[in-house]
């Protein structure tokens, strides 16, 4: 095809916004009419397609936060109402705030029978303003030609960085291309603004310094331009620019993700806005799937990311929602402790995220269940909170018109990835992964438990190193440290010295340990590594503010880890237990017995004389699991045992072999139309190939299966 061609095409699609924006009678300086609310007894829940079952509750509010958009004045375009974003941060400089110009555009274009919003003028002359005022709210650096540099600010007038850019690029992409797509009359010297002050934004992310660094720091601040950069690829063909963002593709495979396999999130882990980034690329999928330049660095990062999830979640036996939970006391920017699979369409080209996806049935039952909860609500969703974050949020409109969730695994394809879980190698294996930064999480898996155990830099005051998780596949959940807020962190993990004001632990600060294996020591080094068999032992100073007050010896052994560690004056050592909520606790002045009724338990044991054990009640974490604090006082030595244990003995399942990935074909669906159907077609034959290998390497672990 001729290059000119797509152009030209695009233009043409043009044409009649640029002629009906001409006509006489536009009348821009008279006051705008009002945008009239919607007549829910007219509509009825079965016009609304499964992806569309979100959208009754925007639609029914859809007036009132367009009618928001500031008329005149130096604020002309903003959307002054707090639905969208921090209430303190609804200011007329914050283009988070702009980032509704997508629902307007979604409501403007989308022919569905439903939508009395098609074409609308009093919609259409409020989503002109927005769209300008996007583009000139834009960084204007002072320069003697007025060039803007493409950035665009969040948190105060001169915060020009990269969230508001990013995400700002991706919603203002699907605005135009809605707009373009729809053929409905739209002011075409706005759309070219829009167009232009785009592509700065986007050459920006991809090239300047200060924004691939941020995106070193915040991985799911820049991905969220992948699908800006492909929407604006698809109607502006531009070399220069698919260059750039290729380019800056795969520069972010080499910086934005940990050798350890985690994408950085505040220079460490956070598993949280991790999900973030899994959903940007969730979004962009349908076209990443047409680049064969760009879909195998894509797969191999997402391969590594979930290499990473592998050691890090556990699941939760026995309940009736699976629930994964994972090791959070890295968390640099959430709390983020446990995962319900959701749709990621990801997992049909990377097998070992098919663990933490829902499976087809369980997507479809979710379909009827949210099907009869927004007809249960249909019309009467009260009024909006508008003095909310969350009440009114545009990435609604992404899943509206794509089908993003076009692919699901089975049942059995899940059953097949959970094999790859660390925790579920049937035997022991001790693994580490590392960070050059460092962050050394040490994984010890033996047959009655999986542990982890974490060493390095504390990157953010809210993070708990040291052992993270405990889990038994039979009695589940045993510890889970969380990250939060220091000092009022209840679930640290660690030593605390008496008089302590800040309420920390050792374990909340930098902590070097010595780790030995078998009796060798161990010299981390980044990525991700399996260690040699044997018995693993740490060994830590217990130290604050240069002064050290005692050492912490924890010993991984075949059945049971032992503590053991010294220190100077009187000290307490905070345990933050978590298990099922059918488990009965029994405690004595030096034991506690935690028995589920299948004949699972955990038992702490102290060993050392002169300690006071105290068992805390239950706190609520997710349907069906408990949080329960255990504090031990003492004075000069502490020693104690964890023992998780079955009665009968587990016995490893069977895993069903896996089965050969068919290769996608490589043929694009139709692009859909707003309120049109699926999504662009799969990958490839590099896509199969590279599945296969990956589940290949993550199941190289395992044994041969009999």
């Amino acid at each position: 095809m001729h290059t000119w061609l797509p152009r030209l095409l695009v233009y043409l699609k043009l044409a009649p916004i640029v002629l009906l924006t001409l006509l006489p009678g536009r009348a821009l300086a008279q006051a705008w009419p009002a945008v009239p609310g919607v007549d829910f007894s007219t509509l009825n829940l079965s016009q609304f397609d499964d992806r569309e079952l979100e959208v009754p509750y925007f639609l029914r509010h859809f007036a009132q936060v367009a009618n928001a958009v500031v008329e005149s004045g130096p604020d002309r375009g903003f959307l002054n109402l707090k639905v969208n974003r921090e209430p303190a941060d609804n200011q007329n400089y914050n283009a988070r705030v702009m980032e509704n110009q997508l629902s307007l555009a979604y409501f403007y274009t989308a022919r569905r029978p439903w939508n009395p919003y098609y074409g609308h003028p009093a919609v259409r002359v409020r989503l002109e303003a927005m769209l300008s005022r996007w583009a000139q709210i834009q960084n204007q650096p002072g320069s003697a030609d007025g060039e803007f540099d493409g950035l665009y600010a969040e948190y105060s007038p001169s915060n020009w960085s990269l969230a508001p850019t990013s995400f700002g690029a991706r919603h203002a992409a699907e605005t135009l291309d809605l707009i373009i797509d729809s053929g409905l009359p739209f002011d075409a010297t706005t759309l070219e603004n829009g167009r232009i002050a785009l592509r700065r934004a986007l050459m920006a992310l991809f090239t300047r310094p200060d924004m691939r660094n941020a995106a070193k720091q915040y991985s799911n601040q820049f991905s969220a331009s992948y699908h800006a950069a492909l929407l604006y690829l698809e109607n502006w063909p531009d070399a220069q620019l698919d260059g750039a963002f290729v380019t800056a593709v795969n520069a972010a495979a080499k910086q934005d993700q940990s050798p350890a396999g985690f994408w950085y999130e505040a220079g460490g882990p956070d598993y949280g806005y991790s999900e973030v980034h899994e959903n940007n690329l969730r979004v962009a999928l349908p076209r990443l799937r047409l680049r064969p330049d760009l879909m195998p660095v894509v797969i191999g990062d997402d391969t590594e990311w979930n290499d990473w999830l592998a050691a890090s979640y556990v699941p939760q036996p026995g309940l009736a929602t699976r629930t994964l939970l994972v090791n959070a006391g890295l968390n640099t920017r959430t709390s983020h402790s446990y995962l319900n699979p959701t749709p990621r369409p990801m997992s049909e080209l990377v097998p070992m995220s098919r663990s933490f996806a829902s499976t087809d049935s369980e997507f479809a039952s979710s379909l009827v269940t949210r099907r009869s909860q927004v007809q249960s609500q249909f019309g009467n969703w009260g009024a909006l909170n508008t003095n909310s974050a969350y009440a009114y949020i545009p990435a609604f409109v992404h899943d509206a018109i794509t089908d993003l969730n076009a692919w699901n695994p089975t049942a059995e394809q899940r059953t097949v990835a959970d094999a790859a879980l660390l925790c579920l190698f049937p035997g022991s294996l001790n693994s580490q992964f590392c960070d050059p930064r460092p962050i050394i999480l040490t994984l010890i898996k033996r047959p009655d438990y999986y542990a982890t155990f974490t060493t390095g830099t504390v990157l953010v005051r809210r993070q708990s190193y040291g052992l993270g998780l405990l889990w038994h596949p039979r009695f589940g959940l045993a510890l889970q440290a969380v990250a939060d807020t220091l000092p009022a962190n209840p679930w640290a993990y660690g030593t605390r010295r008496s008089g302590e004001s800040g309420g920390a632990t050792y374990e909340t600060a930098t902590l070097s340990a010595a780790i030995t294996v078998g009796g060798s020591g161990i010299t981390p080094t980044p990525g991700a590594h399996d260690l040699p068999d044997g018995e693993v032992i740490a060994t830590y100073p217990l130290a604050a503010n240069g002064t050290t007050y005692g050492q912490k010896t924890i010993t991984f052994a075949a059945d049971a880890i032992d503590v053991d560690l010294t220190h100077s004056g009187a000290f307490t050592e905070l345990l933050p237990l978590a298990h099922a909520s059918d488990t009965t606790a029994t405690a004595t002045a030096t034991r506690l017995t935690l028995q589920r009724p299948d004949g699972s338990s955990l038992l702490l044991e102290l060993t050392s004389p002169s300690a006071t054990l105290t068992v805390g009640g239950t706190s609520a974490l997710t349907p069906g699991i408990v949080r329960r604090a255990v504090s031990i006082a003492a004075s000069g030595r502490l020693s104690y045992r964890l023992t998780l244990s079955a009665d009968p003995p587990i016995t490893p399942p069977q895993v069903p072999a896996p089965q050969p990935i068919t290769p996608p074909p490589t043929t694009p669906a139709p692009r859909p139309s707003a309120g049109g159907g699926g999504g662009g077609a799969p990958s490839g034959w590099f896509g199969g190939a590279l599945a296969l290998l990956a589940l290949a390497r993550r199941l190289s672990r395992l044994p041969p299966i009999d």
